[in-house]
């Protein structure tokens, strides 16, 4: 069984398959390197006598916080791109919607709907 994920287009059976985007693998980097860390500070934690589990707990949660401190630029810039790909997607969504209605009430007015006939041939023409 091939894997398409990671695969050039060349691959057989791969052909039109959307290759993991740089950003998705970066994240998925991040979120591997923050949950190692986690893990190692964790089985730090299960070594430890009674005495030291405050200590263990302040150590694992230092872990994390200075995890997400590291990547919180990158993180910021996924979500401000994320945001920017939501609103462009909200606006062609209105702006369809918006071209639908007006389409319904030009067919109810046929002034405005032949002259919007004679546009669209015009344009497909040239």
């Amino acid at each position: 069984m091939t894997s398409c994920v990671h695969s050039e287009s060349s691959v057989p059976g791969c052909a039109g398959t959307p290759r993991l985007s740089s950003t998705v693998s970066a994240v998925l980097l991040m979120a591997a390197i923050v949950s190692s860390m986690v893990v190692v500070a964790n089985r730090l934690m299960s070594t430890t006598g009674e005495g030291a589990l405050l200590v263990a707990w302040v150590v694992l949660w230092g872990v994390v916080f200075v995890g997400l401190a590291w990547f919180a630029g990158t993180a910021r810039a996924h979500l401000v791109r994320l945001r920017t790909g939501v609103r462009a997607a909200v606006e062609r969504r209105a702006a369809a919607h918006a071209d639908q209605r007006f389409m319904a009430d030009a067919r109810l007015d046929p002034r405005v709907f032949s002259e919007l006939t004679a546009i669209t041939t015009h344009r497909q023409a040239h």
